[in-house]
């Protein structure tokens, strides 16, 4: 599980991520980034579920889109194949392949977009192993927060980068007062993406 918010305007995409992050195997803690950048379009992957899946879909994008819209062609396909392979090499591991840590998985995208003129961000989810990948792109002013946390994600608006990282903080202490099992957690990452440009930031004080 992960933190994921995002907010799309016509000439900014800001995104938080947590990093905390734990092992499928045996549920041990981690730290990692969740932020991976395609640097030659200034595109950025962030997603909740299997970590690597946004890393490997970055790698398979880099020296092969030079853009968001060329990007976004290629990412369904590269996620499918990311998702099979980690169920794969999990069943090869004897970890159910049903496991929600392997079957549902959330990723966004985001960049300038040449064909729209304005900056634009697409939502990946897959809800469970049976579903199919859904991929709908995230209009402007519209913002993606998950994990939605009753009485927190569902109220307020949403205008800015610090926004984002306000409701994630009470993102942070609503969910793991709810599921200490399962906590979110460590430094918040903040990236801030303009027109060929990904600023990145971490916040230690969430």
């Amino acid at each position: 599980m992960s933190l994921l918010n995002v907010l799309v305007c016509a000439d900014r995409v800001d995104v938080v991520t947590d990093s905390r992050t734990e092992s499928i195997a045996n549920g041990g803690p981690g730290s990692a980034s969740k932020l991976h950048i395609v640097a030659l379009p200034a595109v950025l992957l962030a997603g909740r579920g299997i970590a690597s899946v946004p890393l490997v879909a970055s790698i398979g994008l880099q020296h092969r889109a030079p853009s968001f819209d060329a990007c976004l062609a290629m990412l369904p396909g590269l996620v499918r194949d990311a998702l099979q392979a980690m169920a794969t090499g999990a069943a090869a591991q004897g970890i159910d392949p049903q496991n929600p840590a392997l079957a549902q998985h959330e990723l966004v995208m985001a960049g300038w977009s040449n064909r729209l003129g304005r900056m634009a961000a697409v939502h990946v989810l897959k809800r469970d192993a049976q579903a199919l990948l859904q991929v709908e792109m995230i209009e402007p002013g519209e913002c993606v927060l998950a994990p939605h946390v009753d009485g927190v994600t569902d109220g307020g608006q949403i205008h800015t980068g610090a926004d984002l990282v306000t409701m994630a903080r009470r993102q942070l202490v609503a969910w793991n007062l709810g599921h200490p099992m399962a906590p979110l957690g460590g430094p918040l990452q903040v990236a801030e993406l303009r027109q060929g440009r990904i600023t990145i930031s971490t916040v230690t004080d969430a």
